[in-house]
């Protein structure tokens, strides 16, 4: 699992791509350094994460594609703004699969869980399920390299 630990307050640079020619499918931010420790979520996915808590850089390699959210919302979503702290606490995910959406994509690195919160850091949103689970992250102002 994937836990949100805290939310810090803040702005760093965060930017989308995705190469069609390898199917990948990246995120990265201003936290990333080459101290970044590498987790690996899922069969194609990796997380690499900074000393404190703060995403890297997100990387899925031929990922599955659904067209459909494999979470669903709860009625009222508490949002706020901010940059998440994370922690991987258990075994990676089976699978991690994308979703597109009008030229932007998510990233979803659970299933069947229900989403009642969410954090946004510039053009990127945090899908956060019960017990502060990182569920997914919509990805806008994707480049296509």
């Amino acid at each position: 699992m994937i836990k949100i630990v805290s939310i810090q307050d803040g702005w760093t640079e965060i930017e989308a791509t995705y190469t069609d020619e390898v199917k990948t499918y990246n995120l990265v931010t201003g936290y990333m350094t080459d101290d970044c420790q590498p987790y690996r979520v899922a069969q194609s996915a990796m997380i690499w994460l900074s000393s404190s808590g703060e995403i890297g850089e997100v990387e899925c390699i031929f990922p599955r594609i659904v067209e459909e959210s494999p979470c669903k919302s709860s009625g009222q979503i508490k949002k706020q703004e901010g940059f998440p702290i994370l922690d991987i606490t258990s075994e990676p995910a089976s699978e991690v699969c994308i979703q597109f959406h009008e030229g932007d994509f998510t990233i979803w690195f659970a299933k069947d869980k229900m989403i009642d919160s969410q954090v946004q850091a510039d053009s990127t949103t945090f899908l956060i399920a019960e017990a502060n689970e990182l569920v997914g992250i919509i990805c806008r102002n994707v480049t296509k390299i």
